[in-house]
């Protein structure tokens, strides 16, 4: 064997090592691949989803620019249905169970967890709605172009628009960080908070310009006052579907600062 051949049989010697010692090392902490995780959830089908004459409004913007806040004006505002991609999450994460435990850890670490398990977790909160509903607020989806996709194709719907709260870096930093000191969320640091904005940046901003190119989104510039941000939001929204503003319940919706 040359020189050259004996050098690159060591290497591919230590590589292959290396890599069983690091599969190893995965499997003695506990770690599961995205394959292990779905699973264990119902195996996702092409299935219609009859949405009874309601609409679906995608809500996106980086994390701290006021999604949450704003979706429960306007659920009061319009009758709603006010669904978080975060907080069903973080509500398998409280349940306790293994897939709760990997998306805790994923969720630490500014990950996006697997399209199908945010997926199947919305369409069950989407099946439990009041009858009273009008429509649904889906808060933090999708976070990719193919999760988007994924879900116009598995449920056979397509969302009225994409709600796009606008805000700068520096601003979002501040309530993120001011929100850490009592929200108890372990992403609510300024490591995760700067690696959750690169993933937004990344992932997310290609899933804002691809619905921004179809015609769909409507975007709320979201910094000032509270109650500036919602009326903004509320006029974009009955101007894209005319009909809610005759759902519109002013006496309803209490805005509070925070």
């Amino acid at each position: 064997m040359t020189l050259l051949g004996s050098i690159s049989s060591a290497w591919d010697d230590f590589l292959g090592c290396h890599l069983r010692r690091k599969k190893e090392k995965r499997s003695i902490e506990g770690e599961k691949p995205a394959a292990e995780i779905n699973s264990q959830l119902p195996k996702l089908e092409d299935s219609p989803f009859d949405l009874k004459g309601r609409k679906i409004i995608f809500v996106l913007g980086g994390p701290g620019s006021g999604k949450g806040t704003n979706c429960t004006l306007l659920k009061d505002a319009f009758h709603l249905t006010h669904l978080s991609a975060g907080d069903l999450l973080r509500a398998e994460v409280a349940s306790g169970s293994p897939l709760g435990s990997e998306l805790n850890r994923m969720m630490a670490e500014g990950q996006l967890v697997p399209m199908d398990v945010t997926i199947h977790l919305l369409r069950e909160a989407m099946a439990r709605a009041p009858a009273t509903s009008n429509g649904y607020l889906i808060d933090g989806f999708p976070r990719q172009v193919d999760q988007g996709k994924a879900f116009e194709r598995l449920l056979h719907v397509i969302p009225a628009a994409v709600l796009f709260f606008d805000c700068s870096t520096e601003v979002m930093t501040q309530r993120l960080l001011k929100r850490g000191e009592t929200s108890g969320r372990p992403d609510d640091n300024m490591a995760s908070i700067k690696k959750r904005f690169k993933v937004f940046t990344e992932q997310t901003m290609p899933a804002v310009e691809y619905y921004r190119e179809r015609g769909m989104v409507v975007s709320v510039h979201s910094e000032g006052k509270v109650e500036d941000v919602f009326a903004r939001a509320k006029e974009m929204l009955m101007l894209r579907i005319p009909e809610w503003a005759t759902l519109a319940d002013e006496d309803h919706v209490e805005v509070n600062e925070a």
